[in-house]
């Protein structure tokens, strides 16, 4: 018998700045621990994320979601943030999506995928 894990995805609001900056963090050490860029200090690097997220979670053209667990307290367990981009002039007008970032805590990820 297969157990699915309870959640919801929601639109992340100005107030949940601190969980989007949290779960990019830890998206960026995973990525440097595999190779990727590293971040020179910490406190600069959550002070980048807060001034460009504060700006961006306002805008009507980009987007934070959020992924929750529905039980037992809508624990947050992974964000998406993607941007709503305008095709260059030369191409006939169109929106498309465009994903900078998705990160899941890994517990809940091979919970998950396991179950499926």
């Amino acid at each position: 018998m297969k157990s699915m894990l309870d959640m919801q995805i929601r639109t992340l609001f100005h107030q949940e700045i601190d969980a989007v900056i949290e779960f990019l963090q830890a998206m960026l050490d995973e990525m440097a621990s595999f190779g990727g860029h590293v971040l020179q200090n910490s406190d600069s690097g959550s002070k980048w994320f807060r001034d460009r997220i504060q700006v961006q979670i306002e805008s009507p053209d980009h987007l934070f979601l959020g992924v929750e667990l529905n039980a037992p307290s809508n624990q947050m367990i992974g964000i998406l943030e993607a941007s709503i981009a305008n095709l260059p002039p030369v191409f006939l007008p169109k929106l498309s999506i465009h994903i900078h970032a998705i990160y899941g805590e890994p517990e809940f990820a091979a919970l998950e995928l396991r179950d499926r």
